[in-house]
């Protein structure tokens, strides 16, 4: 699961590298980069969890990491693409 945890990582980054490169919002980028950061976190807090007793099974953790990695990948694209999209609204 650290690979996905890592590829989820690195599709926000390479998006916040695009963003940034694109002119969008520094918001735009800023919340790229926080989303890059807070998926494969939030997927070591599941493990985590997993060992501590606190997730039952290895089953139900996996399950929990790839949600926690899809919802962090379908927010990088969707903050990416508003984020694009204004910038080709505004006028250069």
């Amino acid at each position: 699961m650290s690979l996905f945890g890592d590829a989820c990582a690195l599709t926000a980054a390479a998006l916040a590298a695009a963003a940034i490169q694109a002119r969008v919002p520094a918001r735009t980028w800023l919340a790229l980069v926080t989303i890059a950061s807070c998926t494969p976190f939030s997927i070591w807090m599941i493990f985590s969890g997993w060992e501590s007793g606190t997730v039952d099974a290895y089953s139900t953790a996996g399950l929990l990491a790839w949600l926690a990695g899809g919802v962090g990948v379908g927010a990088s694209v969707l903050v990416g693409w508003a984020g694009a999209g204004e910038t080709m609204e505004r006028p250069a």
